[in-house]
């Protein structure tokens, strides 16, 4: 009997891992162009980094920035999967959603967000001249647990990476926060300070590119220490103390060049529709904390001004009206008083702020979110006539193949590498 029992053993966890990266793997390697993004476990996240897509540009990089903010949408309730209705109707829920700096990602000289910010900032510094009830108006744009999430620009830097379990590969995307880009750039110039001053990144050679550890500390009471980088080279057995590399396979290259370039992801792709999710989530923010600021004359001067640049395709974009329910500018002479508490509504409730830990450091120091930004949509050119040419390389599609098939996207890229050697 206890021979038997002997034959069954708990599971270890690194066997665990694997099989759930193996898994991931799998669910991923559907043919599509959106790549998901990682997420960092607690305790040690090992990662190889791509290199930037070939491009002729040489200011391409292998990393992009992002900047969001998170803001107040209403949003279809699911439970259990599926959407929540009563009578017919879909029951809304209050979310936090991400929206883009139109600064960063829409070549703007100005973002909405960040005037709402410096405005009430400013009304406040001139009519609250307590120090303490202007904190206490203010409160609401940091973040507090269990109050307010803050208003303020989420800034992290984005790349192509496999993340490494085991013998499994998964391709996704790396959202690196300020912490972590900077401890990469530290081990960067540290690699190659004995051959001089450092000219090409260790981490994105598709042959010799060094992979990397993230440990992650959830457990962290101050923001610099939720994040340690280093290098993962591990020593192969048996060889002598030859390091293991991660190189990327032809197989790996056209697999990644099935994935837009990260230059294309977030540059100039801030449209009207971010310009409206951010207008209607400083609506429910200004709302919800009393501050009373979005539907001043001078905030809506400045709406009017803005939406010019972001202009609805058929509509007149040289005026704003507030919404119905604060159709009437205010003037405010005075602190303004918090609305009362809203009564309990039976189809909404509001989402609870999630648990942070903010020690007086950056917010680009915080934990990574579990929001992702907005996907933009992808929209299909009609049939052409002729040849189809790829305008930036001069790379003509056999008849047959689009560019947004497979095969022209592999015909692509041999094509630029093809170019890249010459």
């Amino acid at each position: 009997m206890s021979s038997f029992r002997s034959q069954f053993k708990a599971t270890p966890l690194a066997v665990i891992d694997a099989a759930e990266a193996e898994v991931e793997a799998i669910i991923g390697s559907s043919d599509s162009t959106y790549a998901r993004f990682h997420e960092l476990k607690h305790g040690d996240n090992r990662f190889r980094i791509y290199p930037a897509h070939p491009s002729q540009e040489k200011s391409y990089t292998f990393y992009e920035l992002m900047s969001v903010v998170y803001l107040p949408r209403m949003v279809q309730k699911y439970d259990n999967n599926q959407p929540v209705t009563m009578d017919g109707n879909p029951v809304l829920e209050e979310k936090q959603r991400p929206v883009f700096n139109a600064k960063v990602h829409g070549n703007s000289k100005q973002d909405i967000v960040e005037a709402y910010i410096e405005g009430v900032k400013s009304w406040a510094k001139e009519n609250i001249p307590s120090e303490a009830k202007r904190k206490e108006y203010l409160a609401p744009l940091s973040f507090e647990k269990g109050k307010s999430f803050g208003l303020s620009y989420d800034n992290s830097f984005i790349v192509y990476a496999d993340k490494i379990v085991g013998d499994v590969r998964t391709f996704g995307r790396l959202q690196l926060k300020t912490s972590v880009k900077n401890q990469l750039n530290n081990l960067a110039s540290m690699q190659d300070q004995s051959k001089g001053p450092i000219s090409t990144d260790p981490f994105t050679d598709p042959d010799d590119g060094i992979a990397i550890n993230i440990n992650y500390n959830k457990q962290a009471t101050t923001s610099s220490q939720y994040y340690t980088v280093g290098l993962y080279m591990p020593l192969k057995p048996g060889s002598g103390g030859q390091i293991t590399l991660y190189p990327l396979s032809d197989e790996h290259l056209e697999r990644f060049m099935l994935f837009k370039p990260l230059r294309d992801e977030y540059r100039n792709v801030y449209t009207r529709t971010d310009f409206d999710h951010a207008l209607k989530g400083l609506q429910l923010f200004d709302k919800k904390h009393g501050l009373n600021y979005f539907n001043t004359p001078e905030f809506v001067d400045l709406v009017t001004e803005y939406s010019q640049e972001w202009p609805v395709e058929g509509s007149n974009p040289q005026s704003y009206t507030p919404a119905p329910e604060q159709a009437a500018p205010v003037t405010r002479t005075s602190i303004p008083t918090p609305p009362p508490a809203p009564k309990a509504e039976p189809f909404t409730r509001k989402a609870e702020p999630t648990s942070q830990v903010n020690d007086g450091g950056t917010d680009d120091d915080l934990p990574f979110s579990k929001e992702e930004p907005t996907v933009q949509e992808t929209v299909v050119s009609p049939p052409q006539e002729g040849p189809i040419v790829d305008q930036a390389s001069g790379f003509v599609y056999p008849e047959g193949v689009t560019p947004d098939s497979r095969e022209g996207k592999k015909l692509l890229m041999m094509h630029k590498l093809n170019l890249g050697k010459k």
